[in-house]
């Protein structure tokens, strides 16, 4: 890991909150999220092995996820997306287009796409039904709850990504943000 890695702080491989697993990666998380017998992994991860075995030690397979939401194309969000054979995916320039605004309906939850492009220009949040906002590496937040840009070594357009931070926390409907590389913020 490099130096702007070592300063991520991800969940612990487990679970989450009622029915949405963490699945550690090093320095990153992805998530799968259950309704009913539908599974979704919000992004893939950055390591394929250890994804896997993660996944594993949950009781889960790549084969078994049903939707992919991908917040973006950077190789630490996408290293596993190639085994996810049965999944529909969606993501802002590829697979299954989304844009924003999009209001998806995946396995009866409503799905709202946000495009945040500070990070990176093909970057979205999901926004799911019960107020959950999965925002990939749009912000970092701090043990106390803090909230700040993400690690600006990697961001496209951090004055961007700062408006995309306001414009996501000025929302009521958002009560849980769940991040990539810096856990959860609960509103």
């Amino acid at each position: 890991m490099n130096e702007e890695q070592k300063k991520m702080r991800p969940l612990p491989t487990g679970l989450v909150q009622d029915n949405i697993w963490a699945i550690n990666n090093l320095f990153v998380n992805f998530f799968i999220l259950k309704k009913g017998e539908h599974l979704v992994a919000i992004d893939t991860g950055a390591n394929p092995e250890l994804s896997v075995t993660e996944m594993g030690s949950l009781g889960f397979t790549p084969d078994q996820i049903n939707t992919v939401l991908l917040t973006h194309s950077h190789g630490d969000h996408t290293a596993l997306l190639s085994q996810f054979t049965n999944a529909t995916v969606y993501a802002f320039n590829s697979h299954t287009q989304v844009a924003h605004g999009d209001k998806l309906s995946i396995a009866g939850m409503g799905v709202e796409v946000i495009h945040t492009p500070g990070h990176k220009s093909d970057h979205v949040g999901f926004l799911v039904d019960g107020g959950i906002y999965f925002a990939g590496d749009m912000m970092s937040v701090t043990d106390e709850g803090k909230v700040g840009l993400f690690n600006e070594v990697y961001n496209e357009d951090s004055a961007q990504q700062a408006k995309d931070i306001e414009a996501v926390l000025a929302r009521t409907d958002i009560k849980t943000v769940i991040t990539a590389h810096y856990g959860i913020l609960h509103r």
